[in-house]
């Protein structure tokens, strides 16, 4: 990763979360894509064992996928509960409500 990212991109957020969990700090990459590029461009830019785990996911799981923005308080409170279940259960860092709940009344959060 550089030192000096581009940050140029239309969403960047970067925190360095100084605890270590557990006693390890583990290296970390974020993916920033240019979403004006074409799916293809985007899709030939993205690691190949990373589209093979992309390609396994989604060709062996049911899932489904939707945005929701301008979260009631009651359906944020309930989204940051499940996340924090979730990554007691891993060991990282959990959400930081009091940003989310910013960047809801900003109208920028997206779930």
């Amino acid at each position: 990763m550089s030192e000096n990212p581009d940050l140029g991109s239309d969403i960047n957020y970067c925190i360095q979360f100084p605890v270590n969990v557990e006693n390890s700090l583990n290296e970390f990459c974020i993916l920033i894509i240019e979403l004006n590029q074409s799916l293809e461009s985007i899709w030939a830019n993205i690691y190949h064992r990373t589209q093979d785990e992309i390609k396994s996911f989604t060709n062996n799981q049911v899932y489904r996928h939707q945005l929701i923005t301008n979260l009631s308080n009651e359906s944020l409170n309930e989204n940051i509960g499940h996340y924090s279940r979730f990554v007691a259960t891993k060991k990282i860092k959990p959400a930081e409500a009091y940003r989310l709940k910013a960047y809801n009344k900003a109208g920028i959060l997206g779930v």
